[in-house]
């Protein structure tokens, strides 16, 4: 649910300002965001609490206040220490942490092909308003601002079906495969839910969308190829990432979860820069061809976690803060279980 809102919120603020800018100046789409965020200030400030979160096997520490007021001054107003106090040797571990986690052997791999097949999703975004909105002597399809918003709720649309994929995909079938394998569960069964959209899917949206950009096809079938290009963009990040964290430690969510984001944020910010030379180069086909054998050779580094994870894992250089489940009993002869993210 945290990645589906993360990414959402990328495509909503396409889809409102677009309808704004349609029929309003166009710093509105700019400004509604300052009553947008004081908003979710407010929300935060009624609704979310410092949980005095410690990690497991750290130093306990008493929870916030119980009273409403006092909670909400102790957190914003620091008139009580909510978290323990740590030496300056503590506080330069934690800071290089994420560093580390970013570095272990199976988190480049892994973060590697997340960098390669997130970013097409950003490629897309970039080409598809310039191409509906371009007149359609230039080979656009002339939307109007308006029209272009409408369209964007295609990517809702396959966001929503991302999240229904993974409810439903995400847990049952590593269990399946742990099941099938004895009951004893291994963090590499959470790749296997990347099959479908990374492997099937992606390449086959990608090659539609290229062929509907060269060939002007109807304006639905790029629709169609925008639906599976986003579905598999957003159904690859959360297994790739809880992949993570259970290869590591739960225990070390956050850090693995900071350094995933950059792996996956590393190509979608940089391929702006030379998006449009490359398919000046060799056509705007090709670009989005080329990105779907891409996406199959990102698969193949999946694939090698898959059948070498284990060893990998072996490779790490933080053994001391590693606290996998590889190996648990999780379901017994007969019955399924559930294996604990």
């Amino acid at each position: 649910m945290y990645t589906t809102c993360i990414l959402l919120g990328t495509v909503a603020s396409g889809t409102f300002s677009g309808f704004i800018v349609q029929s309003a100046a166009w710093p509105v789409q700019f400004w509604y965001n300052v009553g947008l965020e004081a908003l979710v200030a407010i929300c935060c400030i009624f609704f979310l609490d410092e949980t005095g979160w410690t990690r497991p096997n750290g130093p306990a520490f008493p929870l916030a206040p119980v009273a409403f007021t006092r909670r909400k001054a102790a957190t914003y107003l620091f008139t009580r220490r909510l978290m323990p106090s740590r030496t300056a040797k503590e506080v330069a571990h934690l800071a290089v942490l994420p560093f580390l986690v970013a570095l272990q052997p199976v988190t480049i791999v892994v973060g590697l092909a997340l960098m390669v097949y997130f970013a097409w999703s950003v490629a897309v975004q970039t080409f598809l308003s310039v191409f509906l909105q371009e007149p359609l002597i230039a080979g656009g399809y002339a939307f109007s601002p308006k029209r272009n918003a409408a369209f964007t709720f295609t990517q809702w649309v396959a966001i929503a079906a991302a999240q229904l994929y993974g409810h439903f995909v995400n847990d049952r079938l590593p269990l399946i495969i742990c099941k099938r394998n004895g009951g004893n569960w291994h963090p590499e069964y959470r790749l296997h839910s990347l099959w479908f959209p990374i492997l099937l899917t992606y390449p086959v949206g990608l090659g539609i969308f290229g062929a509907c950009l060269r060939y002007h096809w109807h304006y639905m079938v790029l629709a169609f190829a925008v639906f599976l290009i986003t579905f598999s963009g957003v159904s690859g990040v959360a297994p790739c990432v809880n992949y993570i964290i259970e290869a590591l430690s739960p225990a070390l969510a956050n850090e693995a979860t900071a350094a995933m984001n950059f792996y996956r944020l590393a190509l979608g910010i940089a391929i702006p820069f030379f998006l449009f030379p490359w398919a000046a180069a060799v056509g705007v086909q090709w670009v989005f061809g080329m990105m779907a054998f891409f996406t199959i050779v990102a698969f193949g580094a999946i694939l090698v976690v898959m059948i070498l994870g284990a060893k990998l894992r072996t490779l790490s250089l933080m053994h001391a803060e590693m606290r996998t489940e590889d190996g648990v009993k999780v379901i017994e002869e007969g019955k399924q279980g559930s294996a604990a993210a």
